[in-house]
């Protein structure tokens, strides 16, 4: 190594902090954070007074099980917990179709035509100082939604457990009710007008087809549309039954002072470190 490469070298060496040096420059802002960290703690304060206290409401949904058990969720017996942990939603689509559709416009549209629904969204606001918003429509309740209902996976299982936000605990537990309500009778609808159109071009084709062979594979066709249809005339979930009901919690889950307070008042320490540092960073 040559003498300035190694003049170099001793340079990076000694511009580099040691622990130590990080923990003595800690020491000497003590004061500074500690007076910047205080002054988080007031800002948590101010923020857990101006926040407005939300519950936590929850359902959990399972794929809905069909007359028949085909294709439906079973809950499981001992011997095949495992298989049963392993299954995939993929194996149920129109429960699939349930999880991607809660939140649509077509869902939010006929959630707005219930005035207790266009209320409760209107008092759902972060803050006191915040004002509510009347003027929604489709779009906007979909973002709503999209936003504030999520549906999370529980376990390796198919199970899904709806969570919803709320201001008022009664109203966040109607708002699941409806939400899985108005989303299973929509897909429900769908899935009879489609079945009632291919019972009605099965029984055209029957009447059609002469071989003995292609009127069988018809007749099976048609029976199986026709149990189908069945199916979705009973007054019960088609797509996603109801495990746990929703409920929510009887004390508010938001804002939390264990977790406001120590997060303001380490920001409030990095804060004063910082300044500290500013002030000094020529000595």
């Amino acid at each position: 190594m040559s003498e300035s490469e190694g003049v170099v070298h001793r340079a990076v060496v000694s511009g580099e902090k040691s622990l130590f040096d990080v923990l003595r420059d800690l020491w000497r802002a003590r004061y500074a954070m500690t007076v910047v960290g205080f002054a988080g703690l007031v800002f948590g304060f101010t923020f857990i007074t101006l926040a407005v206290p939300s519950y936590r409401a929850e359902m959990v949904v399972a794929p809905a099980s069909p007359i028949g058990g085909h294709g439906g969720f079973q809950l499981p017996i001992l011997p095949d917990i495992r298989l049963w942990e392993s299954q995939s939603i993929q194996n149920y689509p129109d429960f699939m179709r349930f999880e991607n559709k809660y939140s649509a416009p077509t869902v939010a549209g006929l959630l707005l035509e219930d005035s207790k629904v266009k209320e409760g969204v209107f008092h759902d606001r972060g803050f006191s100082f915040q004002e509510g918003k009347r003027d929604w429509t489709p779009e906007t309740l979909s973002r709503y939604l999209q936003r504030s209902v999520r549906l999370e996976p529980v376990g390796n299982t198919p199970l899904r457990r709806f969570v919803y936000m709320h201001p008022n605990r009664d109203f966040a537990v109607y708002m699941l009710g409806r939400i899985h309500y108005i989303t299973d009778t929509l897909i429900r609808q769908n899935i009879r007008l489609e079945t009632q159109e291919r019972i009605v071009y099965l029984q055209d084709a029957l009447t059609r087809t002469a071989n003995p062979d292609h009127r069988r594979a018809l007749a099976d066709l048609l029976m199986e549309q026709e149990r189908l249809r069945m199916m979705v005339s009973m007054d019960q979930p088609y797509a996603a039954s109801i495990v746990e009901p929703p409920s929510a919690g009887v004390k508010p889950e938001w804002p939390d002072a264990r977790l406001v307070f120590p997060f303001f008042f380490l920001v409030g320490c990095f804060l004063g470190f910082l300044f500290y540092g500013a002030r000094h960073i020529h000595e």
